[in-house]
């Protein structure tokens, strides 16, 4: 469970600010003692976790205009109060990938993965990750569990389907983008995939991070 503000800075912490600001000092009195506290608040939030505080949103918004690094700092910003917290880490992970610190990207989300295996968005996280190194069977093997675990995730069998292609294993990946039409007719990217197979059989298709960066912004 997450400490509370009181439970982090015991005494009076009525002068403990709320969100916002850069640099802040303040001093209370506890136990008859002068007590001066200095904290610096990243990026508009606040590591003691103040009531209402929307770290992830904050994120979300920064991501929709590419601000990467300040989304970074405000992570860590948390991260450093809640090493634990889950979210915060997989967060960290997507924002390493998105600005190609992909080998630490990777050690984050294989972390995260011995906590919860089962984790859709993580496998298939990770599986950008290593098919943007070319290192496609790795990525299947992530990409054949979540879609077994999520069958209904289009975006999945999506990513599956061009690493299918990528590996030249035109008959699978055919499926696979069919799969995905079936379930959403509108597909671009399935249509885009299937026609390129028409045409020439293997086409490697490597969707790089910006890109993923752009569909996620478009649905945060």
């Amino acid at each position: 469970m997450k400490e509370s503000s009181q439970a982090m800075f015991p005494g009076n912490t009525a002068a403990l600010p709320a969100a916002g600001g850069v640099l802040k000092s303040c001093c209370w009195k506890t136990n008859g003692l002068r007590v001066i506290l200095t904290w610096v608040l990243l990026a508009g939030i606040c590591p003691a976790q103040e009531p209402g505080v929307d770290w992830p949103g904050r994120i979300r918004a920064l991501v929709r205009v590419s601000r990467l690094e300040e989304a970074e700092r405000v992570v860590e910003a948390w991260m450093k109060a809640y090493p634990d917290d889950l979210e915060a880490r997989g967060w960290h992970a997507r924002l390493l990938s998105w600005t190609n610190h992909r080998g630490e990207a990777e050690a984050e989300y294989r972390k995260l993965l011995e906590v919860t295996p089962d984790d859709t968005d993580l496998l298939a996280e990770l599986a950008d990750v290593l098919t943007w190194q070319k290192r496609d069977e790795e990525a299947l093997s992530l990409l054949e569990r979540a879609c077994r675990l999520a069958p209904d995730r289009g975006d999945c069998q999506l990513r599956r389907a061009r690493v299918l292609q990528n590996l030249g294993r035109v008959r699978d990946a055919q499926l696979a983008y069919r799969q995905v039409l079936a379930k959403d007719a509108t597909s671009a990217e399935a249509k885009a995939g299937l026609e390129q197979l028409r045409e020439g059989g293997r086409h490697e298709v490597r969707v790089g991070s910006d890109v993923e960066l752009l569909n996620f912004a478009q649905n945060a």
